[in-house]
């Protein structure tokens, strides 16, 4: 049994091509959702659609991912996950859109911070 700290995943070798795969990822413009992203583009997806609320953090992420591969694979779509309609209208439009999804990364999370409820009644941490 692997004990805590003793985690052999490498995803440089352990990633397999993902060679025509389709992905969508939400909070893919920084930290954690980044990453994967960045890995995902390393790893040859035929395409990933990172979400997020800002255009400008978006705009960023994406210059920074040149670093990584091919960014034209990279499409943007701005979606709030505080606001439940937006989100419905993202989903909808790429169910028309796809053909093919492959896996849904649902990353998107805020830090520490006052408690809020968005407009939904959801309870949520400000930005």
């Amino acid at each position: 049994m692997l004990g805590l700290g003793s985690n052999t995943f490498n995803p440089d070798s352990d990633i397999p091509d993902l060679a025509g795969r389709v992905f969508v990822v939400t909070g893919g413009s920084a930290g954690i959702g980044f990453g994967i992203v960045a890995h995902l583009l390393q790893h040859n997806a035929k395409k990933i659609y990172l979400l997020s609320a800002k255009e400008h953090h978006a705009d960023s992420a994406i210059e920074a991912l040149k670093e990584f591969g091919d960014v034209s694979k990279v499409e943007w779509k701005q979606c709030n996950l505080e606001h439940l309609e937006e989100v419905k209208a993202v989903a909808e439009q790429l169910r028309n859109e796809l053909s093919q999804l492959d896996a849904l990364v649902l990353n998107a999370g805020l830090g520490v911070g006052v408690y809020n409820l968005t407009v939904d009644g959801i309870g949520m941490l400000p930005q």
